[in-house]
C-alpha cells in the first residue's frame, strides 16, 4: 500500500519543474503558458491526443442524435 510520503516523494520533483517551469514563462501571458502545458502533458501521454479526440467526436454525435439531426443504429 503507498504511503503519504510515497506520495509526497513524487509529488515534489513534479512540483519542483512545474514552479520553473511558470518561472521561465513569467512573460508570457496564462493563456500561452497553459496552451504549452497542455500539450507537453498530452505528447508525453501516447494515444492520449487521439483518445481524446475520439471522446469528443462521440459526444458530438451523441448530441446530435438528442437532437434528432441523425438517426440512432
Amino acid at each position: 500500500m503507498e504511503t503519504e510520503n510515497d506520495i509526497e516523494s513524487r509529488k515534489a520533483p513534479f512540483q519542483e519543474l512545474l514552479a520553473l517551469a511558470a518561472s521561465a514563462a513569467g512573460d508570457a501571458d496564462l493563456d500561452s503558458f497553459m496552451r504549452a502545458a497542455w500539450s507537453a502533458f498530452v505528447e508525453a501521454r501516447p494515444g492520449l491526443r487521439e483518445r481524446l479526440e475520439e471522446l469528443r467526436f462521440l459526444a458530438e454525435l451523441e448530441s446530435l442524435r438528442e437532437q434528432g439531426r441523425i438517426p440512432e443504429a
